[in-house]
């Protein structure tokens, strides 16, 4: 297995997603045993998408599943007004976007390992 520019560039880009998410999620007083699970996730998933598996997409469309469900529940609910008072965001945008990016990053990851990423 050799990866082409494409494939670099489709590992390149999900890695490095994951790794700003892993830190900005660790400044924010995560607990160590959060940030182990969230470590072991990503490099899964950069092992998935390594060996091009229909895992990758599998477990991609889990964890949009997951976005849709919470989200679903926050916008019923509204469990983040308490939040909201405390804070100049708003905690629901901002779920909302960050589901919609790394939903995005990791379908164009795939894609661009698909079209072209092994040789």
């Amino acid at each position: 297995m050799s990866f082409t520019i494409l494939g670099m560039t489709s590992l390149m880009l999900y890695s490095s997603w994951n790794v700003w998410v892993l830190s900005n999620r660790s400044k924010k007083s995560m607990s160590g045993a959060r940030f182990l699970l969230g470590l072991a996730y990503s490099l899964i998933m950069i092992v998935l998408l390594m060996f091009n598996t229909v895992a990758f997409l599998a477990m991609t469309i889990l964890s949009i599943l997951a976005y849709l469900l919470f989200g679903g529940f926050m916008e019923v609910f509204h469990p983040e007004r308490s939040v909201a008072r405390l804070t100049s965001t708003n905690p629901l945008q901002n779920y909302w976007t960050f589901a919609s990016v790394d939903s995005a990053v990791a379908l164009t990851s795939l894609t661009i390992m698909v079209c072209g990423g092994l040789s």
